[in-house]
């Protein structure tokens, strides 16, 4: 029972790295990518393509050399040896960290890129509001009328 158990939070632990480093992607394209529908359109492919290609009934490559450089390499391999073996997952549970944080700088990284401009720019002059005090005198004068021009008499 105590291994079932141990089982089950080794398999939660895959789960929730497998969500940060993909959350960290995101992150990435949303600060590189200018509108919402391409990141969205960026990140379901590559969870889809990434999925699809690790998958050993749909791919026959599934252990192929670049198998290991995709975003979920670590959590698929961890979740597989929690899931049917004993095998230890440190190895692969740090591959997966290693991604969430290049992800997280990547996206970071983007972030500060694009918005230092906005942070050093001019910042715009802030006057106090006008009093009665200190409002500019008014003319009690009616302004005079605009002159009409002479009109021409026919004749």
């Amino acid at each position: 029972m105590a291994e079932k158990a141990a089982e089950a939070d080794r398999g939660l632990l895959v789960l929730r790295d497998a969500d940060s480093a993909t959350g960290a992607l995101g992150i990435a394209f949303g600060s590189l990518l200018r509108r919402e529908v391409e990141g969205m359109f960026a990140i379901v492919m590559t969870s889809v393509i990434d999925l699809a290609l690790q998958d050993p009934l749909c791919s026959s490559s599934s252990n192929g050399s670049i198998v290991r450089f995709l975003p979920s390499y670590g959590a698929m391999r961890a979740a597989t040896g929690a899931g049917f073996s004993a095998t230890p997952l440190p190895k692969y549970l740090a591959i997966q960290a290693g991604w969430f944080t290049a992800t997280a700088l990547t996206g970071l990284l983007a972030f500060h890129i694009r918005t230092r401009n906005s942070l050093n720019g001019p910042r715009p002059r802030v006057t106090a509001p006008r009093t009665a005090d200190t409002a500019p005198p008014t003319a009690s004068a009616p302004a005079p009328a605009p002159s009409m021009p002479p009109q021409q008499q026919d004749g």
